[in-house]
């Protein structure tokens, strides 16, 4: 199969120069074609083809230069534009790789209309089989698996009926779990994915959450961590947290820019980001697929808990993943670690911050809701700061993900897809979600974060009337 070679862009207001790495190739070998507003380049074993926001012309000031010395092989090709002017995102490079065509097998079922109508693309079933299990299963065999079954061995041998519940990005995905090899399906808390509903994952996470929520541990770290203890605790506050709350992440180096009179002019704004040679290199290892995508909304509100899971581990390894952080990441974000899909009409922003907020009470190391409510503030900064702040930490948290044994399979399910969508969303679009966002925080931060404790439903505001009455306050 032809490799994508690595490349960058940069531009003039007439032309645009595409330099390509190609460390020992024979350069006659090389033939470039330009049609319009697409680009081939072959030179095998690479291949290149990009689809450009405005149109090139191959005429006589165009010029190619290979240096041999230059990384082993460079060649910088230099085209011009038929219409002089700036072409936006070169930087989003999976966005400028022209799709690749659709598997038969998922042409012949987009043909045939629902269930597969939202997707229109290469994302689906058969990208996950390629880890599953080489077992054959009976496909006329059909069992039920009701709730109360959860945990106890679904999948093992479980044939799922037409009309399974779908999740992943999108709802892009049935029947692809249980066919996982069982310590892939590790990767999240969610058992018989592919015969429980939305609402019983729900209500299962909830309770799984109920049983799992340590009184004794939050209060200690609320008596550690909170300021109106320090003059109490003698040992101070756990340096971790202190570590953490201290520390200045990379959405805080510039202050969050002033909302601009446009949408053109909120995007010039927001472009101070650039990307380094890993997240290039990441960017073009995912291939470049159409989605048809009926409501961003659910996307959107996902999104939300996948960064806070990804903020909250970059606070507490200062910016240096660990070997917890897979498990970390996606343990706190319900889209991660129970294929959660939120409803567009009737979720909200507040929703879904509070369900990420009460896991962090819940399974990780620092169980501080002071921690908590300086996450969903920091997930707002991202989404604040534009797409490529955005598409910074989602391939942050997918290279994560990539180095764990079980949860690299979270990539293929979600992140990979994210990562692609977020490059061809539109910044108005995702201005007003976070406009949105904010004012959803702004309510739950109302006298002393009451609504968001509230809507944490784990007796928050008793078990801290408790530790302030026994230490005396």
């Amino acid at each position: 199969m032809p490799r994508i070679p690595n490349f960058t862009i940069s531009q003039t207001s007439k032309t645009l120069s595409i330099v390509i790495k190609l460390p020992f190739i024979r350069v006659s070998s090389a033939e470039t074609l330009v049609e319009g507003s697409n680009f081939t380049f072959s030179c095998p074993p690479y291949l290149l083809k990009l689809t450009f926001p405005g149109p090139l012309v191959d005429d006589d000031d165009a010029k190619g230069m290979y240096d041999p010395n230059d990384d082993n092989g460079t060649l910088t090709l230099t085209l011009s534009k038929v219409t002089e002017g700036d072409f936006p995102d070169l930087d989003l490079t999976t966005k400028l790789l022209q799709p690749r065509e659709l598997p038969a097998k998922v042409q012949e079922r987009n043909k045939a209309g629902p269930p597969l109508i939202e997707v229109v693309g290469s994302t689906t079933n058969e990208d996950v089989e390629e880890d599953s299990d080489d077992e054959d299963e009976d496909e006329d065999d059909q069992h039920e698996v009701s709730v109360a079954d959860w945990g106890k061995g679904l999948g093992d041998g479980v044939e799922i009926k037409v009309g399974a519940p779908r999740y992943g990005f999108n709802q892009s995905f049935s029947n692809s779990f249980s066919n996982l090899r069982e310590q892939l399906q590790d990767m999240c808390e969610c058992k018989g994915m592919d015969v429980l509903t939305n609402s019983q994952k729900r209500s299962l996470r909830d309770t799984a959450e109920d049983e799992k929520f340590d009184p004794d541990h939050y209060c200690g770290d609320y008596f550690t961590n909170h300021s109106k203890f320090k003059k109490l605790n003698e040992e101070g506050e756990d340096p971790l947290y202190s570590c953490a709350r201290d520390y200045k992440p990379w959405w805080d180096e510039k202050p969050k820019p002033p909302p601009p009179p446009s949408v053109e002019g909120l995007t010039e704004a927001l472009q101070d980001l650039t990307f380094d040679e890993t997240e290039r290199e990441a960017l073009l290892s995912i291939p470049n697929k159409e989605h048809l995508i009926s409501d961003h909304r659910p996307i959107f509100l996902s999104l939300i808990d996948i960064l806070f899971g990804y903020c909250y581990d970059y606070r507490m390894t200062e910016g240096e993943s660990n070997v917890e952080s897979p498990w970390t990441i996606s343990i706190l974000s319900p889209t991660l670690s129970w294929f959660e899909c939120w409803d567009g009409k009737n979720d909200s922003s507040k929703v879904v911050m509070a369900a990420a907020a009460r896991r962090s009470l819940i399974y990780p190391y620092c169980r501080f809701l002071g921690l908590a409510t300086m996450l969903l503030k920091d997930i707002l900064r991202i989404m604040g700061r534009g797409r490529r702040a955005v598409l910074k930490a989602l391939l942050a948290s997918r290279a994560v993900m990539e180095k764990s044994d079980t949860h690299y399979m979270l990539n293929k399910f979600y992140l990979d897809d994210y990562v692609l969508w977020v490059q061809k969303i539109e910044e108005g679009l995702l201005g007003e979600f976070t406009a949105e966002a904010e004012r959803g925080l702004g309510e739950l931060e109302k006298d002393d974060w009451r609504e968001l404790k509230e809507a944490i439903s784990l007796d928050i505001p008793e078990l801290e009337n408790m530790v302030e009455e026994q230490s005396g306050l």
